[in-house]
């Protein structure tokens, strides 16, 4: 084996803590500190009034309507244009009783900050990602709470994240549902549209507190669920789609019937992509429809009418200021929103009015220029559009004079948003001096711990090709090819190498196997990836479809071909001494699941019983004089083994064993520590995960589980996603499992982590003002930040297992 360093016990978590502390600083400067100056600037603005404008919209001047907005959660732009399920939207625009436009949305895509940008128009920091699961009452200004406080009523019905982001703004009649229990599609949808009848017969009630609200929110989260569970082109999504369209079309119905002027406007909080997932910045992610009926019939001359072929595009931000301008609030101070009356056939005055007041507020937001004085040009064109009363001059000569300041506006606006974010410059170089002298510092004991000849080729192919991978923002966003590239290049080296030296038999097969199992490890998602998203007609049918796909995780659903596979792999890969406790942990709660005995709770149960229970043990047997505690109970890394199973996807299930006997192969190498620390980047990638948080599996989080609980919820996801890792580390130490080998793997660990990390800040620091800063660079960071944390978990286990 190659040499490695070696440090006092003491060092270990010392460096961890650093690295720790320098990624929270790093993470304070580049997110926090900007979400703690928007949460200062909400407090500070809370309130606020415009005063400038000569034509106020206030209340008072628009027609006095109920307005209704819909929110369907991940409805996505080819949902609307690719399937044909939402007939009675469709024909609607299709007859020009409705209007459609196509929004895009920043990133992150995620409700939480999605609804932000829809309430108060503004850009989300993309810190509020790490909030989307734990949303607290937001400070910004918003049209919801101006609303209430001009005293009129608002209802919601769905998502509770609202509930939670507004606390005191809905009537006590308002009711939320569950936001994160991904499995359920079909009950968390049915609490919202059972309170659509009784909402809308309250119109001849007179009573106040009971009387028809004057805005009514709806969210709803089916289609989001099952895009999480089954996947975004599940079976059940037309189904659903129906079933959306259903409720639009009583909704508009129950409007029209009510003979009120209405306002109802049906849109989605973000896309998701063909796996069911969101987050990243794809088209299915960040395209949504926004399709807006209303009682009064459209100005021919106020607009074009709309159609889905060639769709008008607007920013998300921009229904923020559309709803404020139709509710008669002031648009939020921080709102960023471009209003697009003009463009859908709304009274020509009130869009003039509208546009005109949008375009004073950037002027105000973009420092002294040419810019600047454009806009204040536009305003002055604008004004003299209206006479007395603000009414329109000449209906003949204003579109030209609209089109073009709205064009001006659009402009500043991508402007601003591109520049929304603020950093915190020292906190990032202090934490990235600190990183830097970590690194520096394991550097130098790695070389001066190692003759030349001794030095391990993976290390040093990895280390410099993978801190240059980060400069370049395809290599973030296929980072697994990077890491492909690389541990199937050491493994070639440590081949030649053994040939150079005339070795044969156990020498050879080692990297050979590895080379073997790699590639079929990366062979079962490999056609998930974006490179291979080509139009699914050029492949020929998968053969092993059938065989091994499900979207259901383990403790749910059991194919039974996949017997004749899961038993002997399983025996294959435990080891002899962990047999007898690990093949009963494993196959107790799954055959009996399997056959009906147990119900997917019970099962999940068990297993993480074992898993806990072993936990506990392995401690007291650490903290006691083991006399009388049997020696041979298995690691809590192996005793994960049937945790892992038991929330893996089925069609997933083979990367198991294929990984754990990997890491046995690479065990037995010249440079096991380094292929080892290579080949546990690379797993990482194999279940088809990326730097995406779209990429992140959640339905898995709810394997075995009858209701949200987010400590489980998070614990299984994060446990499958590292999975086949696991299962190369548990390879490993299989073979070779001391306190010295662990020791030295963590050493060769912890310097590929500090690499990673410096190269990470580097990046993201020198590209801060990138295209794709927060599409591409800022996932990336959070990734690693998740990455060490794990390290560090796994790293205390050890020491407090002792194994």
């Amino acid at each position: 084996r190659v040499p490695r360093m070696h440090h006092p016990p003491w060092l270990t978590p010392l460096i961890l803590l650093c690295l720790s502390l320098s990624t929270a600083l790093y993470g304070y400067g580049f997110l926090l500190a900007d979400l703690q100056r928007n949460n200062a600037a909400g407090k500070e603005g809370s309130g606020g009034k415009e005063t400038h404008s000569d034509c106020p919209l206030s209340s008072s001047s628009i027609p006095r309507r109920r307005n209704v907005l819909m929110v369907i959660d991940a409805w996505k732009w080819g949902f609307l244009t690719e399937f044909e399920d939402m007939e009675y939207v469709r024909s609607s625009i299709d007859s020009g009783s409705a209007a459609v436009l196509r929004a895009r949305v920043q990133t992150p895509t995620v409700t939480m900050p999605r609804i932000k940008a829809l309430t108060s128009g503004s850009v989300p920091s993309f810190a509020s990602v790490l909030l989307n699961f734990h949303s607290t009452a937001t400070v910004e200004e918003s049209w919801p709470r101006a609303v209430k406080e001009s005293g009129r009523s608002l209802v919601f019905y769905g998502d509770d994240t609202w509930l939670n982001l507004f606390p005191d703004v809905f009537e006590k009649r308002s009711e939320g549902v569950v936001s994160f229990y991904v499995t359920d599609y079909t009950q968390v949808d049915d609490n919202v549209t059972r309170h659509i009848d009784a909402e809308f017969s309250l119109n001849e009630i007179k009573d106040q507190e009971s009387k028809a609200a004057d805005v009514l929110i709806i969210h709803y989260l089916g289609l989001d669920h099952i895009g999480h569970s089954l996947g975004g082109e599940s079976e059940k999504i037309p189904g659903k789609l129906k079933e959306m369209d259903g409720i639009v079309r009583r909704i508009h119905e129950a409007l029209i019937n009510s003979g009120d002027s209405f306002l109802f406007t049906i849109l989605g909080d973000h896309g998701m992509t063909k796996a069911g997932n969101h987050g990243g910045s794809s088209s299915d992610e960040t395209q949504v429809p926004v399709v807006v009926y209303r009682s009064e019939k459209g100005e021919e001359e106020g607009g074009s009418r709309t159609n889905l072929s060639v769709p008008l595009t607007i920013e998300q931000l921009d229904v923020a200021s559309f709803l404020s301008h139709e509710l008669g609030v002031e648009v939020p101070s921080d709102s960023l929103g471009v209003t697009y009356h003009h463009r859908i056939g709304f009274d020509v005055s009130l869009s003039i009015i509208a546009i005109m007041r949008d375009v004073r507020r950037l002027s105000e937001k973009v420092p002294d220029g040419e810019r600047k004085d454009s806009l204040i040009s536009c305003v002055h064109s604008l004004s003299s559009l209206l006479g007395a009363n603000c009414i329109l001059r000449d209906r003949k000569e204003w579109r030209e004079t609209v089109e073009r300041c709205y064009e001006q506006a659009r402009e500043v606006q991508n402007s601003l948003i591109s520049s929304a974010s603020q950093m915190d410059g020292v906190s990032m170089i202090i934490a990235i001096g600190g990183t830097s002298g970590i690194v520096l510092y394991l550097l130098h004991s790695f070389l001066s711990s190692s003759s030349i000849d001794n030095l391990s080729p993976s290390s040093f192919l990895s280390l410099p090709i993978h801190l240059l991978s980060f400069f370049a923002s395809s290599l973030v966003e296929e980072e697994h090819d990077v890491w492909y590239f690389l541990l199937s290049s050491s493994l070639f080296v440590e081949l030649f190498r053994s040939l150079r030296k005339g070795e044969k038999g156990r020498s050879l097969f080692a990297p050979l196997s590895s080379l073997l199992l790699h590639r079929m490890a990366i062979s079962l998602t490999m056609e998930k990836r974006r490179r291979w998203n080509i139009g699914e007609n050029l492949f020929p049918p998968p053969i092993l479809t059938d065989l091994f796909y499900a979207k259901d995780t383990i403790i749910d659903f059991i194919p039974s071909s996949l017997w004749s596979i899961l038993v002997p792999l399983l025996f294959i890969s435990i080891p002899d001494r962990y047999s007898r406790s690990l093949i009963a942990a494993v196959f107790a709660p799954l055959i009996a699941r399997a056959h009906g005995y147990c119900t997917p709770q019970t099962a999940a149960c068990i297993v993480w019983a074992t898993f806990l229970g072993g936990m506990v043990w392995r401690v007291a047997e650490r903290m006691t004089e083991r006399w009388w505690l049997p020696s041979s109970l298995p690691s809590p890394l192996f005793l994960s083994i049937p945790l892992l199973l038991s929330i893996s996807r089925p069609h997933l299930l083979p990367l198991l064993p294929i990984s754990y006997l990997m890491g046995k192969q690479l065990a037995k190498c010249r440079d096991s520590f380094g292929l080892t620390a290579t080949a546990l980047s690379a797993a990482f990638f194999y279940t088809g995960g990326g730097n995406s948080l779209a990429t992140v599996d959640i339905a898995v989080g709810y394997a075995g589980l009858s209701e949200y609980q987010e400590w489980i919820v998070g614990a299984q996801i994060v446990l499958n996603a590292y999975a086949p890792c696991l299962c190369v580390l548990a390879g490993f130490l299989s073979e070779s499992d001391s306190s010295k080998v662990v020791h030295d793997l963590c050493k060769e660990w912890m310097l590929r982590r500090a690499v990673s990390l410096l190269g990470c800040q580097l990046s993201l620091f020198i590209f801060r003002s990138h295209l794709f800063v927060w599409s591409v660079f800022a996932p990336r960071f959070l990734f690693e930040a998740v990455h060490l944390t794990v390290t560090v978990l796994m790293t205390a286990c050890w020491w407090i297992t002792g194994r």
